[in-house]
């Protein structure tokens, strides 16, 4: 071997170990993340109707002047008081006494998949304050 065989050789093991090394940042940036669920941030009065059993419908306005929305819920759909998971009929009942009291400042978060429309979850959240 002459010293330019051992330089060529060098060379070539030098740019397959730069491409090596390049090739899973070159991965990861042309990766598409998928995004496949939704939300909507509504005020508590903005709810036209919650579900009342396991299988059911979620209605709402997204504003004063806006069409009536309506997605649908299943057994599967998660419901939260605050960070809490609750069942249904305890997320209705806190629901009701906010709506009675101070529907304003209370806010609703429904997390829908987006291919579907289903509601994945809902989130109440009462602004103290």
């Amino acid at each position: 071997m002459n010293a330019n065989t051992k330089s060529v050789g060098a060379s070539a093991l030098l740019a397959a170990l730069v491409l090596m090394i390049g090739m899973p940042g070159a991965v990861s940036a042309a990766r598409i993340v998928a995004q496949p669920e939704r939300d909507y941030e509504l005020r508590l009065s903005n709810i036209q109707g919650l579900p009342q059993g396991t299988a059911g419908y979620l209605i709402f306005k997204t504003c004063a002047a806006c069409d009536v929305t309506s997605m649908t819920v299943s057994a599967d759909t998660v419901y939260l008081v605050g960070e809490m998971t609750v069942p249904l009929s305890q997320f209705l009942e806190t629901a009701e006494g906010y709506r009675q009291t101070d529907a304003d400042s209370t806010n609703v978060f429904i997390f829908y998949d987006l291919a579907s429309k289903h509601v994945n979850r809902v989130v109440l959240i009462h602004l103290e304050g």
